[in-house]
């Protein structure tokens, strides 16, 4: 799905794009390795990245473009700085149900662009019919899960040794979930 291109205004006072990206795999690549390098509080580990390739980034895109799913980027200064994406099943049975996933450069935190973010895809899910959003999150991730509260999400569950870190630690996993 193609979202209606807006500006907002982040902490700062500085203005922020949000805005469905374009099927420009470079940019998205450059993102992806860029956030991974940043945190290990993402699903791939950096040998993992280093498999995708643009044209990967690109079809990732355009699936979002042409379904029903949401995909939206946060550009400042034409930089992408942040990305949220909302997965919305098309089986009637779970079509009610989105599945979130964010993701902000180390340089935006505390900025606003998340919160930001939220909101708009929020917008974008009560537009298609989505009702009940979910997502997860390492439970030692504790600065996403203050920013998850923040926006209405709470926590339904814990996975116990739900995902294995880069270093080999394993991390419990919380499950959150937000009524629209």
């Amino acid at each position: 799905m193609i979202v209606e291109e807006r500006i907002v205004y982040l902490k700062d006072d500085g203005a922020c794009l949000l805005k469905t990206p374009e099927e420009d795999g470079e940019t998205l690549l450059s993102y992806l390795k860029r956030i991974n390098r940043e945190t290990d509080f993402l699903n791939f580990t950096r040998e993992e990245v280093e498999t995708v390739t643009a044209e990967n980034e690109a079809e990732w895109v355009r699936g979002y473009r042409n379904g029903k799913s949401i995909l939206i980027g946060a550009y400042r200064g034409g930089e992408l700085i942040g990305l949220v994406d909302c997965t919305i099943p098309s089986l009637f049975k779970t079509a009610h149900v989105g599945i979130i996933g964010v993701s902000v450069l180390k340089k935006a935190w505390g900025n606003g662009v998340g919160t930001k973010l939220f909101e708009a895809v929020f917008e974008e899910a009560k537009r298609a019919s989505v009702s009940v959003l979910h997502l997860e999150h390492f439970a030692d991730n504790v600065r996403a899960h203050a920013l998850y509260e923040k926006v209405g999400f709470v926590t339904c569950g814990i996975f116990r040794g739900g995902v294995k870190k880069s270093d080999g630690t394993i991390s419990d996993v919380v499950l959150m979930e937000r009524a629209l």
